[in-house]
C-alpha cells in the first residue's frame, strides 16, 4: 500500500519488545524507511505520532483507563506498563506509558474543561500517541499501520504521522544535500513541490500518490518533507524525513 510512507513511518504504542526483529514487506512503502538504512548514516532514530480530537462526551475514569489500555493491548503491550492521572489548571490528563530496550510508547488522554455557566460545564477530548524506536526504522512502519488500524476501528480516520532522523559524518555541502534530497525524491517516485534553502535552513516539501494521506503546504498537496541540520558539537549533518510534513524543531 505504500512503499514510501515505510520510509517515513513510525509508530509507537504499546511497543512489545520490539527489540526483535520486525518483518515488513517489500512493498511501496518500504522505500522511506530504507533511506537510512545505507552505511553512511548512524543513529538512527524513529517515532510515529497521532493527535487528534476524539469529541466532547463525558467519561468516567475507568472509561479512559479502559480507552488507554486497549490502545496499548492492540499495540502489544500487555501490563507491566505506568500509568498516571493528573489534574490541571484546564482539566485532566491519564498517561499510560511503556520503556522497553530501544522502544517507548506514550499514550495521553487529556480532557480540557471549560466553565460554560455556574451550573454547565463543557469537554473537550484529546488523544496523543507517540512511539520512539532507536535502529530498525522499518519497524516504524509496521506500528504505524497497526496505529492507525486501532484509531479506525474507534471511528478516527486522521492517519498518523511517521518521522526519521540518521546522522552522517561531517558537515555536507550543499552539492551534497542536492543529490542525497534528488535521490530520495526519485526512490519515492515523488516530486518536489516547494523547498527552503539558505545558508541555515534547508528544507524539502514534496507530494508521492504512493504515500496515503496529504496536508496543504502554500496550496500544494503534499505528503513527505525532508530537512538538513547540523550537530557542531559532534560535526554531523543530521537528515530528517517525515509524513507528511516535521513537526519537531531541527
Amino acid at each position: 500500500m505504500n512503499k514510501l510512507l515505510l520510509n517515513i513511518a513510525a509508530i509507537m504504542a504499546a511497543i512489545v519488545v520490539i527489540n526483535c526483529f520486525v518483518k515488513v514487506d517489500n512493498t511501496d512503502e518500504v522505500a522511506l524507511a530504507r533511506v537510512l538504512d545505507e552505511d553512511m548514516y548512524y543513529d538512527v532514530e524513529s517515532n510515529v505520532e497521532s493527535a487528534i480530537y476524539i469529541g466532547n462526551q463525558y467519561m468516567n475514569d475507568d472509561e479512559r483507563k479502559e480507552m488507554l489500555v486497549n490502545i496499548a493491548e492492540g499495540l502489544g503491550i500487555k501490563g507491566d506498563y505506568d500509568m498516571v492521572s493528573e489534574n490541571t489548571d484546564t482539566g485532566r490528563t491519564l498517561i499510560l506509558s511503556k520503556k522497553a530496550k530501544s522502544a517507548s510508547t506514550y499514550i495521553k488522554l487529556t480532557t480540557v474543561e471549560r466553565q460554560v455557566s455556574n451550573s454547565q460545564i463543557s469537554l473537550s477530548q484529546y488523544l496523543y500517541t507517540r512511539m520512539e524506536f532507536e535502529g530498525s526504522p522499518e519497524s516504524a512502519v509496521y506500528y504505524k499501520e497497526k496505529l492507525d488500524g486501532i484509531l479506525k476501528k474507534m471511528g478516527y480516520n486522521e492517519n498518523s504521522s511517521v518521522n526519521y532522523t540518521g546522522k552522517c559524518a561531517g558537515n555536507l555541502s550543499k552539492t551534497q544535500k542536492n543529490k542525497i534530497t534528488s535521490d530520495i525524491i526519485r526512490n519515492l517516485s515523488g516530486k518536489e513541490t516547494d523547498r527552503v534553502c539558505t545558508d541555515d535552513i534547508y528544507t524539502v516539501y514534496g507530494y508521492s500518490e504512493y504515500i496515503p494521506g496529504e496536508v496543504r503546504v502554500d496550496g500544494r498537496k503534499t505528503n513527505f518533507n525532508l530537512a538538513f541540520s547540523y550537530d557542531e558539537n559532534e560535526n554531523a549533518t543530521i537528515l530528517h524525513i517525515s509524513a507528511p510534513i516535521i513537526t519537531a524543531d531541527y
